[in-house]
């Protein structure tokens, strides 16, 4: 097995997201939101995207608990160091804090993004919770897929597969890459270029090697 360490600050866990506004307080009004969606693999992209695609304007994470909201709740923000908890679906990044939230413009996916920037070389979506789909892996803060495909290319393996944003795994197991979901539950963006499928928490993006 492969593998490299990045390390990322409290800082990092926030700013590798254009979209993030900052650190807000958190009340039990708030939290008690009708607009309110609670997942146990959580991350600053799933909220934005879940709350874009029920048309808000903005999207706020304490840890597994998802807010949409047209408008932030509070002008009151604390320092980014206040929402020190890890996402439940990514330990790379923050999920708000003890009475604090971190607060995202949404994402809203056009219907042309669907489909893959490397459509040809897309082999499918898949399920990776239950399996460990493809042995060789490498994490990066500035992952993209033409990285991951050079990557695995370079290890000689068939097949490069993306999760999180910045996992990427190598494998020639083309029949052990485990459930298929839609390419849509792979839309993560990748942490290092504007590539729109480099998979979730709970799902992986397979392409062909380079």
């Amino acid at each position: 097995m492969s593998s490299s360490c990045y390390c990322f600050s409290i800082s990092d866990g926030h700013s590798d997201h254009k979209d993030y506004i900052g650190c807000s307080i958190s009340s039990y009004k708030t939290r008690d939101l009708k607009h309110r969606w609670t997942y146990s693999e959580m991350t600053p992209g799933t909220c934005k995207r879940h709350c874009g695609e029920k048309n808000f304007k903005f999207a706020a994470i304490i840890t597994t608990i998802c807010l949409c909201f047209n408008v932030i709740p509070s002008e009151k923000f604390y320092p980014d160091e206040k929402c020190y908890l890890k996402c439940p679906g990514d330990k790379h990044q923050f999920c708000g804090g003890r009475s604090a939230m971190s607060v995202y413009r949404t994402v809203k996916i056009k219907p042309s993004d669907l489909k893959p920037v490397y459509s040809s070389l897309f082999m499918g979506c898949y399920e990776t919770r239950h399996h460990s789909v493809l042995p060789k892996y490498s994490s990066r803060s500035d992952m993209s897929i033409e990285t991951c495909r050079k990557y695995c290319g370079n290890q000689g393996e068939k097949y490069a597969g993306l999760t999180k944003g910045f996992v990427c795994s190598c494998g020639s197991n083309y029949d052990k890459f485990g459930l298929w979901y839609t390419s849509k539950a792979c839309q993560e963006g990748c942490h290092g270029s504007n590539d729109k499928f480099c998979g979730t928490s709970f799902s992986m993006a397979v392409y062909k090697s380079a």
